[in-house]
């Protein structure tokens, strides 16, 4: 593979150039497709959209409805958010749930959270990366029996705001629920180290392994992050 980057002149800091070790776990279509969309739209080849910041997650504790969330859902989120955004950015970055019932304006490093019952066949929707976001749970549809969310889809909908796209099957970001409601919430093997490698890369990076000009988030004023809709666990 090749390596392309960029070196300061004169040099402020020391320089280090790593490169990825094709003889491991990594293959250049698993990644393609967790970070550049290659699963659902092979010819989109998306820019790396990872996160370069810590993150708030807001979560508006009324749906759409006007109806008052479930203690248990929002227990769920404080719990489970954390825990997926520190797993898929491979503990560079870190993620504090707030909540509230009132509407909060977008801000740079904010995820605002919303809840809806609107029934259909969509279980959520989220922004891909970009250092700001929206999540969205349809939680009616996000049901699996009693449980109105699973904590599995809470990490599969934060690997979205982290910046990641669907896989294939087995692994976490596949796109339809196994239908398994004990199952624990955790990358694969497989998005792990592909995760782990996407942190270690500028926001904007290409393959093959080609920097951007820049190395901090640099979005066109007013640009929104793509948003990636999820099925619902009866599709799944």
């Amino acid at each position: 593979m090749t390596r392309e980057t960029q070196i300061e002149h004169p040099r402020t800091s020391p320089l280090a150039i790593d490169v990825i070790d094709v003889r491991s776990l990594f293959n250049l279509n698993f990644y393609r497709d967790l970070v550049r969309n290659t699963y659902e739209a092979p010819q989109s080849l998306e820019i790396l959209r990872r996160w370069t910041r810590d993150a708030v997650f807001y979560v508006r504790t009324i749906d759409s409805s006007g109806r008052t969330l479930e203690p248990e859902v929002l227990d769920l989120l404080r719990r489970e958010i954390p825990r997926g955004f520190a797993a898929w950015t491979s503990g560079k970055h870190r993620a504090t749930v707030e909540d509230g019932t009132a509407e909060r304006p977008q801000a740079t490093g904010l995820v605002r959270v919303s809840l809806t019952r609107t029934g259909g066949r969509t279980c959520a929707s989220a922004t891909i990366g970009g250092n700001l976001g929206e999540l969205m749970f349809n939680v009616d549809n996000c049901a699996c029996g009693s449980r109105k969310i699973l904590a599995e889809i809470v990490w599969h909908e934060v690997g979205h705001i982290a910046g990641f796209y669907h896989v294939g099957r087995g692994n976490l970001m596949y796109p339809f629920f196994t239908g398994d409601c004990g199952r624990v919430a955790r990358l694969s093997e497989r998005e792990q180290h592909h995760a782990r490698l996407a942190y270690e890369r500028p926001y904007g990076n290409k393959d093959p392994d080609s920097d951007p000009g820049w190395f901090t988030l640099a979005l066109p004023e007013g640009a929104a992050p793509p948003v990636v809709t999820c099925p619902g666990p009866r599709s799944w």
